[in-house]
């Protein structure tokens, strides 16, 4: 919230009203929006009188972004096992392919997957892992068709995908954009409306582009899913990063 005043100790009643008009005036279109607002009750729920300016920024450096996603809403939290380890959810759908549990490794994990969920469990899987377990409320179903490729798969760009080096010279162009906002796509990487590169492609990612790209898929879309900071260790420095959503289609040229 660029309008709070960043030296002041405590922020003013009527600054922290105007900070949230003008976030909403700005972002009030952006599909990442409601993650704001929940940031936001979230603060003033913890501070509902007096709000200090370190706390705020202490708040929003330590939270994690799925702190902010409402369980009541349509969201879907895509993770792995690791990453999901100490977070609980209503519903949780397993995803295994060829999965055993061989391995005292393998059981902690799974048993770290199957505590996450808080009422119901549905686990999918090509594997006999689940097999022998035979529990009043253990609904089975087997599915013997075959099943086409999907004719779209979206992909979320990590930091891992870009050239991150690259965004110390497009700043300025970064600034402009907004989650939501759809990005050109080149050979290199992605660029603005006015055909202005803001983002490469990391080395590693360009060998997804073609795996895709041998399995009948190709890049049709792209647009910003979060503008995030990465601090460059080198020139101790922190830089704003494009992290985009990439959708693939089949068969398209």
């Amino acid at each position: 919230m660029d309008a709070l005043a960043p030296h002041s100790v405590t922020i003013a009643p009527e600054d922290w009203e105007n900070a949230k008009r003008a976030v909403y005036d700005k972002f009030r279109f952006s599909p990442k929006f409601e993650i704001v607002l929940n940031l936001v009750k979230d603060f003033q729920e913890i501070n509902p009188k007096t709000k200090y300016t370190s706390d705020f920024q202490s708040f929003v450096r330590e939270s994690k972004i799925e702190d902010f996603y409402r369980q009541e809403s349509d969201t879907i939290f895509v993770s792995t096992i690791h990453k999901a380890k100490g977070r609980e959810f209503d519903h949780v759908f397993l995803m295994l392919d060829g999965f055993n549990a061989d391995s005292d490794e393998a059981r902690r994990q799974i048993y770290v997957a199957l505590t996450r969920a808080k009422s119901r469990l549905a686990i999918h899987t090509n594997g006999r892992f689940p097999h022998h377990i035979h529990l009043p409320d253990v609904q089975r179903v087997e599915n013997t068709g075959a099943w086409l490729p999907p004719p779209k798969i979206a992909v979320q760009l990590t930091l891992k995908d870009i050239y991150l080096g690259y965004f110390a010279f497009v700043q300025h162009r970064v600034e402009a954009l907004m989650s939501g906002q759809d990005l050109l796509i080149q050979a290199e990487g992605l660029a603005d409306q006015n055909g202005n590169l803001v983002l490469k492609f990391s080395k590693k990612f360009h060998k997804q582009l073609l795996a895709h790209r041998a399995a009948g898929y190709v890049l049709a879309e792209a647009r910003v899913n979060f503008i995030v900071y990465w601090t460059d260790q080198e020139q101790a420095q922190e830089f704003k990063v494009v992290l985009p959503e990439l959708v693939f289609e089949m068969g398209r040229e």
